[in-house]
């Protein structure tokens, strides 16, 4: 009778270890399937954080090339009436000396006469 008694206790304690690792491996494989959830979601906020911060930068990176462009189009029509008022000022020039020396021709021939 004691061994068919400790027969029972060994096999149920046998029995209540399977069921122990039987639990024990359930936990495991449910808190493995919530971190596996909770990675997978940070892992998407931290995308789409990205995603945001790229486009930002992208509309960043727009907003300057526009601004660039606008300023090279400012400058090239700031030199271009830059040389318009020296063509300008040169022609302005060159009309008044031909004026001068045209008078200077007319007195000398004036005096020679």
């Amino acid at each position: 009778f004691d061994r068919c008694s400790a027969c029972l206790q060994v096999e149920s304690l046998r029995l209540a270890l399977e069921a122990t690792e039987t639990k024990a491996a359930e936990d495991l494989e449910h808190q493995a399937h919530q971190l596996r959830e909770e990675a997978s979601r940070r892992l998407a906020e931290a995308a789409a954080e990205l995603e945001s911060h790229r486009q930002a930068a992208a509309e960043g990176l727009a907003r300057a090339a526009r601004e660039a462009d606008m300023r090279l189009k400012e400058a090239e029509e700031g030199k271009r009436l830059a040389l318009q008022r020296l063509q300008e000022q040169t022609d302005a020039g060159r009309e008044a000396a031909e004026a001068d020396l045209q008078g200077l021709q007319a007195r000398m021939d004036k005096a020679i006469q």
